[in-house]
């Protein structure tokens, strides 16, 4: 009886792995690629329409790794943000972990695999504890989640603090950033309304 019950316990071990495997691909397979803002509806704080990629970095190591940039429309090569996110399955819920590069690099806009890797250097990232993005699938058509509140102070633009929430499906991202002062008073983005990012690449 114990034989039969190793052997379950095994089985059903190795399906949640593999289903857990599989949810890491998916979100990789949706993620990466290019998206715009243009045609859709600019939300605050933005004034202007933007891009933002995905690319898939060190695919010989065992986890997922995301490089992420965003860049206004009309400038691809000058990024004003750039980040790194290392995605870990916690429970039901991937956990897409952010580590910020020196300020001392200056990666062009656009690059490719390849040539990111160039610039990168896994031991010289700084992770940005408090800004985990922790995201749940619905086993349909969506990953959805934000960072935990109140927690991801990285000090954009006078806040305190910032909050990011994002919708994550096949052809497109909805990208919710608002910033807030000490003691939860509002003070830039949109709390309600996500700005969407529709895949073009």
């Amino acid at each position: 009886m114990k034989t039969i019950f190793t052997c379950l316990f095994a089985l059903f071990v190795g399906a949640m792995n593999a289903q857990n495997e599989g949810e890491v691909r998916l979100l990789a397979d949706w993620v990466v690629g290019e998206y715009a803002t243009k045609g859709q509806t600019l939300i605050a704080p933005r004034t202007s329409h933007q891009t933002m990629r995905f690319v898939e970095i060190w695919k010989d190591l065992p986890d997922l790794w995301l490089f992420m940039e965003q860049s206004d429309a009309i400038s691809p090569d000058e990024p004003f943000r750039q980040w790194v996110f290392w995605v870990d399955q916690q429970g039901d819920n991937l956990m897409l972990e952010m580590y910020l590069l020196d300020d001392t690099l200056d990666i062009p806009g656009g690059l490719e695999t390849t040539e990111l890797e160039k610039y990168l250097d896994i031991d010289a990232m700084e992770v940005e504890g408090g800004c985990e993005i922790f995201l749940s699938y619905d086993g349909f058509a969506v990953f959805s989640g934000a960072t935990v509140q109140n927690y991801c102070e990285l000090k954009i633009r006078d806040a305190n603090y910032i909050t990011v929430r994002m919708n994550i499906t096949e052809n497109k991202i909805d990208w919710w950033e608002y910033g807030m002062k000490p003691g939860g008073e509002f003070l830039w983005g949109s709390a309600h309304d996500p700005q969407v990012f529709q895949k073009v690449k």
